[in-house]
């Protein structure tokens, strides 16, 4: 069994961090009495990253580094955001209260990327010393940066509420969904009723 204390020391100066922003805003006008549009947009973007330091080291015959240290440092990124739109009709005429909504939504996932530094066999002996200021050949460095795989998506949907005096009541939505995720020759997905 590993000693605990020396695995330990060797995961000091190993850490990740991540930060997130999030934000949204909307705009509602009220117009001609029964109707009102709302706009509304939401965004967040996110960091986060890791720096890791693995010395040389032997801690036992099935969990070792005798051959070089190395430190590496990951930064990641991705910004996600949507925006609706809705206009909603509501009445009541005697003993009927409607209400009618109609809107559009546009979405976007996973706008990202990352990349990763490797720099190995550092002239040092421990992780207080590790940077990458040293100047080493580039047999002993390896990068490597990637983007995410986006998505895209689109909505169009309806909702129908009615009651009668207080005591019946009916509720309708449809809705179609356009997505980058779905076939080349088949992005929209049949409309959806529920009643």
């Amino acid at each position: 069994m590993t000693n605990p204390r020396a695995f330990r020391s060797i995961q000091q100066g190993n850490y990740s961090w991540s930060d997130d922003f999030v934000g949204n805003i909307f705009a509602e006008l009220k117009f001609l009495n029964h109707f009102t549009f709302k706009t509304s947009l939401n965004g967040k973007k996110s960091y986060w990253g890791s720096r890791t330091f693995t010395p040389k080291y032997y801690l036992s015959p099935n969990y070792s580094n005798t051959n070089f240290n190395s430190l590496n440092k990951v930064d990641e990124n991705k910004f996600e955001w949507s925006m609706e739109n809705t206009l909603t009709y509501q009445n009541k005429i005697g003993d009927h209260n409607f209400n009618i909504l109609v809107g559009q939504g546009v979405y976007r996932y996973n706008v990202s990327g990352g990349t990763s530094l490797t720099y190995s066999n550092l002239p040092i002996e421990n992780w207080q010393d590790a940077s990458f200021n040293f100047d080493i050949s580039q047999d002993n460095i390896t990068a490597k940066g990637w983007d995410g795989i986006q998505t895209r998506k689109a909505s169009y949907f309806g909702r129908i509420i009615y009651d009668y005096a207080d005591k019946y009541l009916f509720t309708g939505t449809i809705r179609r969904d356009g997505s980058s995720k779905f076939a080349t020759n088949q992005h929209w997905e049949p409309s959806r009723l529920c009643l």
